[in-house]
């Protein structure tokens, strides 16, 4: 099984500052189990987001990890092995992934 290499942008550790540290902990559990093995995985926490304009800086497909209230955004090189997480936002309740600030 390769293993990925998972780097985070810039803006995703102030995405991470802004929450509970409970919440941060859980988050970086999530992405280090689900990402680091099998990223393009289609599961019933991950799936691939198609002709979605994102506010963020990405390489088309976007995937989306659901955690809980949150989602952690990344697209991912299959060359390198290397997942690029891009963001992570709370998601509203009754929200769509398209509502998400």
């Amino acid at each position: 099984m390769c293993v990925y290499e998972i780097r985070f942008a810039a803006a995703v550790v102030h995405d991470l500052n802004a929450l509970r540290a409970a919440d941060r902990r859980l988050i970086m559990d999530r992405i280090q189990r689900r990402l680091r093995h099998e990223p393009t995985r289609r599961t019933k926490h991950v799936k691939q987001l198609r002709k979605l304009v994102l506010p963020f800086e990405h390489v088309p497909p976007i995937w989306q990890l659901r955690i809980g209230d949150h989602r952690a955004f990344y697209d991912v090189d299959e060359a390198k092995r290397v997942v690029f997480v891009r963001a992570v936002r709370r998601k509203p309740p009754h929200a769509t992934t398209e509502e998400i600030p």
